[in-house]
């Protein structure tokens, strides 16, 4: 990871520092190990909540990091195991500085037109997300036709400190 990428981050005096690198492999159904390994970096340089993208299809949440978002549009060839025309919204919460909920709306990819996903769509979205998160031990709950996970530090401690809403995109990766 550049220092000076790091150094970025952690020099910004906002509230929020939202990181969306366009990183790792097309069409994979989990990060790869540098991916993580970036992830892991970002937050421990001051990143509140980092949002990945390019697999093309949505991977796991892990405290302040949405590994990949998906597609939110299909103009992909679609992968029958993947289900790459299938996605999520992803609407995050915040307490101060912290992330602390995040709610993702399943979603259908048609070509070039996206709906809200029907239920038995919405049911393989849910097993698919419950296993990438299960593997960061990360739980995921249904309410209300939407998926949830709820973070909240043990110690009541924000993972940013206050004071900190900029963007920064990595272009690295596929």
């Amino acid at each position: 990871m550049p220092g000076w990428l790091l150094g970025a981050i952690g020099g910004v005096d906002t509230e929020i520092v939202l990181v969306t690198p366009h990183w790792g492999p097309n069409m994979v159904s989990e990060p790869v190990a540098y991916v993580r390994k970036a992830a892991a970096a970002f937050r421990a340089a001051g990143a509140t909540l980092v949002a990945g993208h390019s697999a093309h299809v949505f991977h796991a949440v892990a405290d302040g990091v949405l590994y990949d978002l998906g597609d939110f549009i299909d103009d992909y060839a679609t992968d029958a195991e993947l289900r790459n025309d299938l996605g999520l919204l992803f609407l995050v919460s915040f307490d101060h500085a912290t992330p602390t909920r995040v709610e993702a709306v399943p979603l259908a990819l048609d070509f070039c037109h996206t709906r809200l996903a029907e239920p038995d769509e919405a049911a393989w979205i849910g097993r698919r997300l419950r296993s990438a998160c299960a593997v960061f031990g990360t739980d995921v709950i249904e309410s209300a036709g939407r998926f949830v996970i709820e973070f909240a530090p043990a110690d009541g401690s924000r993972s940013t400190p206050p004071g900190r809403v900029a963007a920064s995109r990595s272009e690295g990766g596929a």
